[in-house]
């Protein structure tokens, strides 16, 4: 937000774009847990009632959700780089 301020884009539109990077942010926490969880492959039981070994589906959505993330902070313009720490000095950084 503080990027944004800076460049006079704290805007409706561009709010919008932070809210849908926090919850594509919160989706990839929750997988990144569900992996370390259960791993990349986990044991499941079919209608059948036969266990089988599955692929962990959340190995595959992370990186299309991390890629839909670096798109959103390239559209807003905005720069890991470019951050600003709140009350630190440079000092600090």
């Amino acid at each position: 937000m503080q990027q944004l301020r800076a460049k006079g884009a704290d805007t409706p539109f561009y709010r919008d774009l932070v809210d849908k990077y926090m919850v594509l942010w919160d989706s990839v926490e929750l997988m990144i847990a569900d992996i370390r969880a259960k791993g990349q492959t986990y044991w499941t039981t079919s209608a059948a009632g036969r266990e089988y070994e599955k692929d962990n589906p959340n190995v595959k959505l992370v990186p299309a959700y991390l890629k839909q993330m670096q798109s959103l902070l390239s559209d807003m313009g905005i720069s890991p780089d470019k951050i600003i720490l709140e009350g630190a000095d440079d000092d600090a950084l």
